[in-house]
């Protein structure tokens, strides 16, 4: 459970899909670390005939910070779907 503590930080796990493309990687490491000031903890990436299935760690504050940057993510030319995952 989250609490509203900004000096704590909560592990969050989240699944990408989305159609392969030159950068498409280095756009979500740049949203998640750049834009949004996120710290990523882990990230695997499989790629099937040019599908993307990732998933990545990374900490977040709040459960509306965790919500608005999965919609920040999921603005990301080629995602077609951002969803928590359980760790």
């Amino acid at each position: 459970p989250f609490e509203d503590d900004e000096s704590r930080v909560y592990p969050v796990s989240i699944s990408i899909k989305a159609v392969n493309r030159y950068h498409f990687l280095i756009d979500v490491v740049n949203k998640i670390s750049n834009e949004l000031h996120l710290s990523i903890d882990s990230l695997n990436t499989v790629t099937n005939d040019e599908i993307v299935d990732m998933t990545v760690v990374f900490y977040v504050h709040s459960v509306n910070e965790l919500l608005s940057a999965m919609q920040s993510i999921y603005t990301i030319e080629g995602i077609d779907e951002v969803r928590e995952t359980r760790r």
